[in-house]
C-alpha cells in the first residue's frame, strides 16, 4: 500500500521548536532558547485524554497524532511543536513506510510553562 500524500488534509498550521544551548553574553551560565525551524502545515488528531492526580493536584494528559510531509531536517524527540497556544512533545518518529513522504508524528500535550525541551 503506497502513502499518499493529501495535500487538503493538511489544515492545521504550526511551528516546530528545537532547544538551543547557548551562553550568557556576560560569560555567566548557559541558557537555553526555543528556536522555531520551521512553520509547517500538517494534521493533528488528538487520540485520547486523561486526567490523574499528581502531588494533590490533578493533571490532564492528552496525547494527538501528527501528520506532515517528510523533513530532511533530523526531527527528533527533543523538538516540540506549537500548535497556536498549546505544546504538543514529541514522544515518537515514524517515516510511513520508510519513502520519505509522510512523517507521523506521536505526541503528548504539555502546559506551556511545563514544556521541556
Amino acid at each position: 500500500m503506497k502513502v499518499k500524500v493529501k495535500a487538503g488534509e493538511y489544515r492545521d498550521s504550526f511551528d516546530l521548536m528545537r532547544k538551543v544551548e547557548t551562553e550568557d553574553p556576560m560569560g555567566g551560565s548557559a541558557v537555553s532558547l526555543e528556536i522555531v525551524q520551521a512553520n509547517v502545515r500538517g494534521k493533528i488528531t488528538p487520540l485520547s485524554s486523561r486526567e490523574y492526580l499528581f502531588a494533590q493536584q490533578r493533571v490532564a494528559n492528552t496525547s494527538h497524532i501528527v501528520k506532515m510531509r517528510w523533513r530532511p531536517a533530523g526531527i527528533d524527540n527533543s523538538w516540540v511543536i506549537k500548535w497556536g497556544t498549546r505544546y504538543l512533545a514529541i514522544l515518537g518518529i515514524k517515516d510511513l513506510e520508510e519513502l520519505h513522504r509522510v512523517l507521523e508524528l506521536d505526541c503528548e500535550e504539555k502546559a506551556p510553562e511545563g514544556v521541556n525541551l
